[in-house]
């Protein structure tokens, strides 16, 4: 019985030992436009590390007016 509760934990906790690099964190109100035009801004921005930021300062010059 031991052994089968073992092996079931185990198989459970297959599934998180992947290797998932942790997302970059950027600081700072920067802003960017959504799919239908809308200026949508934000003081952190979280994404995929090795990509480059979407979201950008000068966007942000949109919404000042």
């Amino acid at each position: 019985m031991r052994t089968m509760l073992a092996v079931i934990a185990l198989a459970m906790l297959t599934g998180c030992s992947g290797h998932v690099a942790p997302p970059e964190v950027k600081l700072g109100k920067k802003c960017m436009t959504d799919n239908d035009g809308t200026v949508v801004y934000s003081y952190v921005w979280f994404h995929k590390k090795g990509t480059e930021l979407e979201a950008n300062k000068e966007t942000c010059k949109l919404i000042e007016d």
